[in-house]
């Protein structure tokens, strides 16, 4: 089973590696967010990871899509805590996107990702902290 993931880590890093030559474009968030996506619903929640890590040895940064993608692969890969987690650092401005210009700022929380994030929290059974995050979203 390592071995399988290993390989499918290989073929995403391959294909988006290979994608100026290929097909003529860079990979960008939306790329990304996509293979996100596609891996978590094929695979065990490492082959996110490593997309979202090669994305930042690569210069892409991550906005709202991106972390939407991630947030819904923890969920998908039985790691409600890890969605939380990242969902609380954007609520707490720990989470920054980069323009093109280098400017940083901070990226924002939204009902997407709230709604992902409980989405992740009730599949893994953490039932408490979906209401308390219920509950703090109204304050």
């Amino acid at each position: 089973a390592a071995m399988r993931e290993a390989s499918r880590v290989d073929r995403y890093h391959d294909f988006i590696l290979n994608l100026p030559e290929r097909y003529g474009f860079s990979p960008t968030e939306e790329t990304f967010a996509v293979a996100i996506e596609n891996a978590a619903q094929l695979s065990n929640p490492t082959v996110p990871l490593e997309l979202f890590y090669l994305a930042r040895q690569l210069g892409v940064s991550f906005g709202h899509r991106g972390y939407l993608a991630l947030i819904h692969a923890f969920g998908r890969g039985g790691q409600p805590l890890k969605a939380h987690g990242l969902l609380r650092d954007i609520q707490n401005r720990k989470v920054f996107v980069t323009a093109p210009g280098g400017s940083r700022a901070p990226v924002k929380s939204s009902p997407e990702l709230l709604n992902a994030t409980l989405a992740a929290l009730e599949a893994g059974g953490e039932w408490s902290r979906a209401l308390s995050l219920i509950r703090d979203s109204h304050r």
